[in-house]
Order: C-alpha cells, then structure tokens, then sequence
C-alpha cells in the first residue's frame, strides 16, 4: 500500500524512473545513510534535479520492502511533520483521527513491537525556509524510529547541519555529466551544438530542450531563447 502511494504521488509530480540517469546513484546513497545517520540532506542549486534524486531515493528504499512517506515542505516544520503523519496514519493505514509522528511512534511501541527498529523514512521535498529546516533537524528522528531525508539549496542546508550536528550526512546534488547528459538525451544529442552542451547540463534546461526542440531542428544559443521558446509553445 506504501510502495503504490510513493509511486502516484511521484508520478503526479512527473517522476518517470526510465528516464532517471542517476537511478543507479541511489542504491548508493541507501548504503551510506541507512541506518547510520537519521538525516539526510540533499543539496543542491535551483534545476538541479534534488527533486528527482528525492524521489528515486524513495523508491530504492521502497524496493528493500521499506516505506517512504514523501511531503512537499509547507513552510512550517509543525505544519510538515503533521502532514506527513497524515499520509502514514490516514492515507497509507487508513487510519481514522489523527496523531502526530511521535504518537504513531509512541503507540507502534506500546501495540506493535516494544523494540523496533527503523519502521517509516520521512522524505521532505523542497524545504526553502531557514526556520522550517533548523527546527526539522532538531526533531527526535532517533527515538521515533524514522529516517528524514530532505532537499533543500547550500544556504539552507547549512543552517540544517548546523543544527543537526554529526546526526547528518549531506549528498551534493550538481550538474549532470555529459554522459549522463548523452542518456537523458538520446538521440538528441548528436544534434545538439557543441557550444550548447555544457549549457544543458543543468538537468531543468535538459529536461526543457526535450520538450520543445524534438524534431523541429531549432537549437537555442543560451538558456533563455529555451526558456522562451517553452512558455511560448
């Protein structure tokens, strides 16, 4: 029941895991956060693809039979812990009232299994608000069980791990690499212009020159004629 709710709401935010590039980087940041840090940040510039990685993330921790709970940050950490609870408790269990993450934690205890390990990973989408995330990194992840990953920019994840202390680890999310960007593309690369390449690989403009160049053979000389060319289709 997780796994396919992951899976739409992923889907519904235009995830597709064929076109994912990096899909094979995620079963190796699963080896080097899980279970050793409770946090996991995910930083990177706007474009970037955090978002993508996020969510690839998640269905590498779903395909080891684990579940993923995955928000969209509201601005407020009380705000974006109870909505997450509400996907577990409600939307996932089908659960009726309501209960906060360290209820279903303190109840799992008390019903479930008195000494559980890791049952739920939290993942944060899009945290832009330096409070939200200073007081995102000083929850009691540990005792309730869960795991919490995040993305956010370096401005805001500083502050983050800052808070956290040594209970995070951190994985830069950058540009692709021209082969990376040679898959993503396809057959499209070998039209791309050589002084064009570098400029698309940020994955945003990638992902961009894809949707409006496809056969009609025109090419932009910088990011905004592709910019432009997009919200004037």
């Amino acid at each position: 029941q997780g796994t396919l709710f992951l899976q739409r709401e992923i889907g519904r935010r235009g995830y597709n895991a064929t076109e994912d590039v990096r899909r094979d980087e995620h079963s190796v940041t699963v080896r080097e956060w899980y279970p050793r840090y409770p946090i996991l940040v995910l930083e990177g510039e706007s474009g970037q693809g955090k978002s993508w990685a996020l969510f690839g993330l998640g269905l590498e921790i779903a395909r080891h039979n684990a579940l993923c709970v995955l928000v969209r940050a509201t601005g407020n950490a009380d705000a974006t812990l109870q909505k997450a609870a509400h996907v577990f408790w409600q939307e996932i269990k089908h659960n009726d009232g309501v209960l906060s993450l360290s209820g279903i934690s303190r109840r799992r205890r008390e019903c479930v299994q008195p000494f559980a390990e890791l049952w739920l990973t939290v993942h944060v989408d899009s945290v832009q608000d330096a409070n939200e995330a200073r007081e995102l990194a000083l929850q009691p992840w540990e005792s309730w069980g869960v795991q919490f990953a995040v993305t956010c920019t370096p401005t805001i994840a500083k502050g983050l791990i800052a808070e956290a202390r040594n209970r995070a680890t951190t994985v830069q999310v950058a540009d692709f690499s021209e082969e990376q960007l040679r898959a993503y593309l396809g057959n499209s690369w070998a039209n791309v212009p050589a002084d064009v390449r570098d400029t698309l690989r940020r994955p945003l403009l990638a992902s961009l020159y894809r949707a409006v160049v496809g056969q009609s053979g025109w090419q932009p000389n910088n990011e905004y004629e592709l910019y432009d060319r997009y919200w004037g289709r």
